[in-house]
């Protein structure tokens, strides 16, 4: 993949829909970034929906989820600390998969030549110190130095 990541924006277009309703479109995930981590309630229903099904075969998923829920607020906290340090631990893989993942995104990013850094200009970087003079206000105003009214006294 040879596109710029350089934005944080998660909105790529924008549409109108009926009533000119305005909605913005979201960009795709990258398919190449790491998966996200399991909520230790996640961990718990991945571990118990199997024996929920089991034990009520007419279930269907809302009724499984709505079960799985009530027993997640009737576990002790013993119960709970098996899941939650199973999620900590899927958090730590998880952060660090995405600071790799993110390094390698920010190394190919530094390779291509189309992508536009956002760097600091060398000129600017070097002259820091120094105050630029404004010309313009704005692109469409006239420059600083004519005015753009002429006065009649």
């Amino acid at each position: 993949m040879s596109m710029c990541r350089t934005g944080t924006s998660k909105t790529v277009a924008t549409r109108w829909f009926n009533n000119n309703q305005y909605r913005q479109k979201r960009a795709r995930k990258d398919p190449s970034a790491p998966k996200r981590s399991l909520s230790a309630f996640m961990f718990f229903s991945n571990h118990e929906a199997p024996q929920v099904r089991r034990e009520n075969p007419n279930y269907g998923l809302g009724e499984v989820a709505k079960e799985l829920g009530r027993q997640w607020s009737e576990a002790n906290q013993d119960r709970r600390q098996k899941y939650t340090d199973l999620a900590n631990t899927d958090k730590e893989r998880y952060e660090k998969e995405k600071h790799e993942w993110h390094t390698q995104q920010r190394s190919q990013d530094m390779g291509n030549p189309n992508c536009a850094q956002p760097a600091i200009a060398p000129s600017y970087q070097q002259n820091q110190n120094q105050p630029q003079p404004v010309s313009q206000v704005h692109a469409t105003s006239p420059p600083l130095n004519q005015p753009s009214i002429k006065f009649n006294h």
